[in-house]
């Protein structure tokens, strides 16, 4: 009896320790279909006309950019790049339409390289418009994520262009790179150190990889392929950009809601998070 007894104990156990294991999957699960729900009532026609309604260019620049509630897309041609210096990690990129320095970008010049190739280049710069970030004269746009400046020479940023359900041609967007990762896409990243949450700095970054393939229109991003990770005061954990074959895919892309490890301020080595892709571009090819 006793026997039985312990038997009978040790499966109630085992029970309830698969119950416990499978409601975390649940609700994980029950978020995905309630964000995928969420995407598949978007008007991408009124989310399109909404992008194009934040363009805004440098010629045209005026104080009152500073009372934007939400980013803006800034168009310029940048006449000259001011390196990063000292403990000041951001670049300045000045336009030729702003020749007094009335409107200036602050790039973060780590997660770019050598950016004087931006020179006499159209570009647009992503961010909220604010003043005192880099020595403007009154106003600058801080840019902390590649994800967040295009060069127009590639053509349309792909969101400005063309999105999910909206069937116009992109004009001036054919290019032989392979296409953007669509938005809403996930993203299964397998962490390659540990990331402290807690204590990671602003648009500190980390290395990780995909643990799955992402398929897109025209071909497929392997598995393994390189993904760059940053944490930054808005988003916690992102992705920034995606690199395989030579080619690198700049995303802006978040933990999914329903992921555990939105909630986690210590995540390990070998941890895979799920990110949900909300802004993304076609491939560039890698240059060293």
């Amino acid at each position: 009896m006793a026997e039985l007894r312990k038997a009978a104990a040790k499966a109630a156990a085992d029970d309830e320790a698969r119950r416990a294991a499978a409601e975390p999957m649940a609700r994980a699960d029950a978020a995905r279909k309630e964000f995928e729900d969420r995407q598949s009532k978007i008007d991408a026609n009124a989310e399109h006309e909404r992008n194009l309604g934040r363009v805004r260019e440098v010629a045209q620049f005026s104080p009152d950019w500073l009372r934007s509630t939400e980013a803006l897309y800034i168009r310029g041609t940048v006449s000259r790049v001011e390196p990063a210096t000292g403990r000041n990690p951001f670049a300045r990129f000045y336009f030729r339409e702003s020749p007094d320095g009335a409107f200036v970008a602050c790039v973060y010049a780590a997660l770019f390289g050598d950016l004087r190739h931006y020179v006499g280049q159209q570009v647009e710069v992503r961010g909220r418009v604010g003043q005192g970030h880099c020595g403007a004269n009154v106003a600058d746009v801080q840019v902390g994520n590649p994800s967040m400046i295009f060069d127009l020479s590639k053509g349309t940023p792909s969101d400005e262009a063309i999105l999910p359900g909206m069937k116009a041609a992109s004009p001036g967007n054919e290019s032989s790179a392979m296409a953007a990762i669509p938005i809403a896409t996930r993203l299964r990243v397998t962490l390659s150190s540990n990331v402290d949450l807690r204590n990671a700095q602003n648009n500190q970054t980390f290395q990780g990889q995909l643990a799955a393939p992402v398929t897109l229109p025209d071909g497929v991003i392997p598995q393994g392929a390189a993904v760059l990770l940053i944490h930054n005061a808005y988003a916690n954990l992102g992705v920034s950009s995606v690199t395989a074959d030579g080619k690198i895919w700049r995303v802006a892309a978040r933990v999914d809601g329903g992921d555990d490890a939105a909630s986690a301020s210590m995540l390990r080595a070998g941890t895979t998070v799920v990110f949900v892709v909300a802004g993304t571009d076609r491939a560039v090819v890698a240059t060293r």
